[in-house]
């Protein structure tokens, strides 16, 4: 491969890479509802208002069984969304 092709194939790797590095969930619970961003893809955070919770509650799930994987997640079976980096335990 010639150095072109070389430089052209790890440049979008290192990308890609240091995107995965620089995920994150920044989550803030405040007197008027839940804020939550999923840097880098949510550059300002997403309110919930109180008004939009019917209960909060911190509990043990399966990212897989429950949502199929982690990230920006519908629930199957009705069980909501789910935002999720890592672990088995959520608000």
């Amino acid at each position: 491969m010639s150095n072109l092709g070389l430089l052209l194939t790890a440049i979008p790797l290192l990308l890609i890479t240091l995107l995965i590095l620089n995920i994150r969930l920044d989550t803030l619970i405040k007197e008027d509802g839940i804020y939550v961003r999923f840097f880098p893809f949510h550059w300002s955070f997403k309110k919930f208002s109180w008004d939009m919770i019917s209960s909060s509650y911190v509990r043990k799930y399966s990212p897989l069984l429950e949502y199929g994987g982690w990230g920006m997640r519908l629930g199957i079976f009705g069980k909501g969304n789910a935002w999720n980096i890592s672990g088995d335990k959520g608000l």
